[in-house]
C-alpha cells in the first residue's frame, strides 16, 4: 500500500472513533526537493533527459515550501516509509503499465 493510502487509513479510523475531530494534516516526510532534482529524479527513473526550462521566478513565490508532516505522526503515529525516489518509481511502473508504449528499453 502506499503512503498516501496508508495516511488516508489511518485518518479515516482516528475519525471513525472521534468523528468531529479536526484531522486536517499534511502527509509527507517534511522533506523538500527543488524542482530541478524532481527533475533529476524523474529522467532517472524513467530513462528520459527532458532538461528543465529555468526561468525567473514568478514575483511572489517564495524560494522554498515544505510542508510539516510533525501533526499526523504526533497525533496519529503515522510517518511516510517512502522517499520521493520510491513515489517517482511506483508512479512510472503504474503509468506504463497503464501505457506500455512509454517504457524505454
Amino acid at each position: 500500500m502506499s503512503d498516501l493510502a496508508e495516511a488516508h487509513v489511518t485518518v479515516a479510523r482516528a475519525l471513525r472513533s472521534d468523528p468531529g475531530r479536526d484531522l486536517t494534516l499534511n502527509i509527507g516526510r517534511g522533506e523538500g526537493v527543488s524542482v530541478r532534482e524532481m527533475i533529476d529524479r524523474v529522467n532517472a527513473v524513467t530513462g528520459y533527459d527532458r532538461p528543465p526550462t529555468v526561468t525567473v521566478r514568478r514575483p511572489g513565490d517564495p524560494a522554498r515550501v515544505v510542508g510539516s508532516a510533525d501533526r499526523i505522526g504526533t497525533e496519529l503515529g503515522w510517518r511516510a516509509k517512502r522517499d520521493v525516489q520510491d513515489m517517482i518509481a511506483s508512479a512510472w511502473e503504474g503509468w506504463t503499465h497503464l501505457h506500455p508504449e512509454a517504457a524505454r528499453s
